[in-house]
C-alpha cells in the first residue's frame, strides 16, 4: 500500500489534460449541429491531435490525415472489389493484401510504425463496418470527421497558448525584515571552572 501510495502522490491533471477534455465536450456538441457526423471519429482525432503546441499539434494532424487518407483510399478499394465480384472468401484475401498496401503507403509517406497501424484499422472500418454502397458514404464522412476533429484540436491548442501567453499582474510582497539575532550562548562546564591540581613543595 505504501508504494502505491507513492506512485499516485504526484498524479495530477495537466493543462494539456484540461484541454483534450475540453476539445472531446466541443466534438460532442457539434454531433448535434453537424448531420452525418461521425463524433467518435472526431473525439479520436481530437485526443490524437492535442498536444502542448500548436506545431506538434499540427505534426500530428497531418500525420492522421496522412494514415485516414491512406487506409480510406485501400478500403474504398476493397469495397469496389467486393462490390464487383460477390465473393465472400475473396473478401478476406482483399483484406490481407489491403492491410499490406495500407502498411506499405504509411512507410512511403514516412509516418511512425503505430501510426500505420491505425491506417489499418480505418481501412478495417472503413472495409467491414458498414454493408453495401453505405461503405462509401462510411468512409468520405469519416475524412470529413477526421479534418472537423483536427480543426477543433488546433483552435482549443491555439486559444490555451493564448492563455498561456497572456501577462498577469501579481503583487509583490516586500520580503520580511531580519530579526535581531539572539546572543550566543556559552556552555560553562564545571571542568572549566575547578583550577588544576598543583604539586605540593617538598
Amino acid at each position: 500500500m505504501a508504494g502505491i501510495k507513492q506512485k499516485t502522490s504526484g498524479a495530477k491533471i495537466g493543462k494539456l489534460d484540461i484541454e483534450m477534455a475540453v476539445a472531446v465536450g466541443i466534438c460532442i456538441v457539434l454531433g448535434w449541429i453537424i448531420p452525418r457526423y461521425q463524433v467518435m471519429t472526431t473525439c479520436i482525432t481530437t485526443l490524437m491531435c492535442t498536444q502542448t503546441e500548436i506545431k506538434l499539434s499540427w505534426k500530428s494532424l497531418l500525420i492522421r490525415l496522412t494514415v485516414t487518407a491512406i487506409g480510406g483510399i485501400v478500403g474504398i478499394g476493397v469495397v469496389l472489389l467486393d462490390d464487383w465480384l460477390q465473393n465472400q472468401w475473396l473478401v478476406a484475401l482483399f483484406m490481407a493484401v489491403g492491410v499490406l498496401l495500407t502498411l506499405f503507403g504509411c512507410k512511403l509517406a514516412k509516418v511512425p510504425d503505430f501510426n500505420g497501424r491505425i491506417g489499418c484499422v480505418i481501412l478495417v472500418l472503413v472495409s467491414i463496418t458498414l454493408p453495401g454502397p453505405q461503405r462509401l458514404l462510411h468512409a468520405l464522412f469519416r475524412l470529413m470527421s477526421t479534418l472537423i476533429g483536427a480543426a477543433v484540436a488546433l483552435t482549443v491548442v491555439g486559444v490555451f497558448s493564448i492563455l498561456r501567453r497572456t501577462p498577469r499582474i501579481e503583487t509583490v510582497q516586500a520580503p520580511p525584515m531580519p530579526s535581531d539575532e539572539s546572543p550566543m550562548k556559552t556552555e560553562v562546564h564545571m571542568e572549566d571552572t575547578i583550577p588544576p591540581e598543583q604539586d605540593e613543595p617538598e
